[in-house]
């Protein structure tokens, strides 16, 4: 009999251990703005001008540690006024971004 209950009590905390350690995987979207000013010495400047970004984001992860790769476009445009002749220019940039990050979750407890 006391073989039965340590067999279940071992079940029981393999199922709870390996709890801990099962992956997961989490999905989500990003989007915000951006501001860009361009200047340079005596050659071009350029006001504030406002742009874009949007994109995905993924979370694989188990066992306290976790891989997210993201994926995001990027657009800034601005006119570019130059010093010398005060002709204007408008500027376009998109860029992909494509940032990796490895990272773990942090418990923290306050005892009160």
């Amino acid at each position: 009999m006391k073989s039965i209950y340590l067999f279940v009590a071992c079940i029981v905390v393999g199922f709870c251990a390996s709890a801990q350690i099962l992956p997961t995987f989490q999905l989500g979207v990003k989007a915000g703005a951006n501001f860009s000013k361009f200047d340079t010495e005596n050659t071009f400047s350029s006001d504030n001008r406002t742009g874009f970004y949007g994109g995905l984001w993924a979370r694989v992860g188990g066992g306290g540690i976790f891989f997210q790769p993201e994926l995001y476009i990027s657009g800034k445009k601005t006119n570019l006024i130059s010093d010398a002749t005060g002709l204007v220019n408008e500027v376009k940039f998109t860029s992909l971004d494509v940032p990796l990050l490895i990272g773990t979750n942090l418990e923290l407890r306050v005892l009160v």
